[in-house]
């Protein structure tokens, strides 16, 4: 048949096209399939659309040209074809002869093998994501801008109460009363585009409770750059909390105390001074942190008195006892003292903590006793012989 003057553009099309007759055997091809199949145009013409494009002796039950010869109208379907390496996109399409009857068909291939490719990775990439979520141990939730739950992470359930089912398509259950506003001043401020991370906030659990979080989010945008949805994670701090301010009463009842406080390292070192340790012995904090405490000796217990004092303590052992101390006047003050090793949960040692209280008043109010004591004991003496002689 002579050339028609469509042949130039069917060459040229990128796409291969193929034109086959009823029994799939190639017609025409243009351009583009032979330099997919790499065989010329002779070795096309006359042979088998599925010898050449699938390497099978037999058509593919998923071929829209199957279809096609069934239905009698144009048919469209995706093929993976691993003997070309590749993936199309087929469309089939009759053409009829004067009475209508169908003489083949025309068939256009696309190949979408980077689609598939980039479908592949974007699922593999969403299963990864979702595995993640699913993992966290942190409560993961996805807001839409009007507030209602679009995800709920198992670790949202263990921490409020709610299972998934019950929030999605919810507005945010987990908001105490009298919090609503604060909930909607931070929701705005993401809607706007502006995250933020560690706002740490009361919720509520389902069962009434409320418990301490740290709160981070950040804007999602679609592909036009609108704020689509609100992430947010979620971490229970409320143990932290507790911790902090048992810390912080433990602290107040430490720097309150009338008896002297002490911390040391584990090699002997100041790192912790109350009060009144300072009331005690006239020096201030800033100038015995980081010093060892022997500068408080006074030379009037010897080396063999501290030896057994350290010899407790090396063994993990509590040492108590007295100890003649110097202040920084030179005076000498009587400290009743407690001494404690600390460890951390492997017994690796930490620190030394000595509680020590002044005791130098007592010491002397009970010396003036005995002395008086003595007195008493000599006057009685005394009369006791003098009336002897009488």
């Amino acid at each position: 048949r002579a050339k028609h003057d469509w042949e130039p553009t069917f060459d040229a099309v990128s796409d291969p096209i193929l034109i086959l007759d009823q029994n799939c055997r190639i017609q025409r091809a243009n351009r583009a399939v032979a330099e997919m199949t790499s065989l010329s145009f002779p070795d096309l013409i006359g042979r088998s659309c599925y010898e050449v494009l699938h390497g099978t002796a037999e058509p593919r039950r998923d071929c829209p040209h199957q279809t096609m010869l069934q239905t009698g109208r144009a048919e469209r379907s995706d093929m993976a074809e691993p003997f070309l390496g590749r993936a199309f996109e087929a469309a089939a399409s009759p053409f009829r002869d004067d009475s209508g009857g169908t003489l083949g068909c025309v068939l256009v291939l696309r190949d979408i093998s980077k689609r598939k490719r980039a479908e592949e990775e974007l699922r593999e990439t969403n299963e990864t994501l979702r595995a993640l979520v699913e993992a966290a141990p942190l409560g993961i939730s996805l807001l839409d801008p009007a507030g209602l739950v679009r995800l709920w992470n198992p670790a949202s359930e263990r921490m409020f109460g709610w299972t998934e089912t019950e929030v999605l398509g919810c507005p945010l259950p987990i908001i105490p009363p009298g919090h609503e506003a604060e909930h909607r001043a931070l929701r705005e401020r993401v809607l706007s585009g502006e995250g933020f991370s560690g706002v740490e906030v009361q919720r509520l659990k389902k069962e009434g409770s409320r418990v301490d979080i740290s709160v981070s989010t950040a804007a999602i945008r679609d592909s036009q750059g609108t704020v689509s949805g609100i992430m947010g994670i979620m971490e229970d701090i409320s143990k932290r909390k507790r911790a902090e301010e048992e810390r912080a009463r433990l602290i107040s009842v430490v720097e309150q105390a009338a008896e002297a406080v002490l911390i040391t390292d584990a090699t002997g070192d100041l790192v912790y001074a109350n009060p009144a340790f300072e009331r005690i012995t006239g020096y201030g904090r800033d100038e015995v942190l980081g010093q060892n405490p022997r500068f408080l000796k006074s030379g009037k217990q010897d080396v063999a008195f501290y030896e057994a004092m350290w010899s407790v303590l090396v063994r993990g052992e509590v040492w108590s006892g007295c100890l003649s101390n110097k202040r920084k006047d030179g005076s000498i003050y009587v400290a009743e003292s407690v001494i404690s090793p600390v460890r951390d949960e492997s017994g690796a040692l930490l620190n030394y903590v000595a509680v020590q209280r002044d005791v130098t008043r007592e010491r002397e109010l009970e010396a003036q006793l005995r002395q008086t004591h003595k007195m008493e004991a000599v006057e009685r003496l005394a009369a006791g012989v003098a009336h002897e002689f009488n």
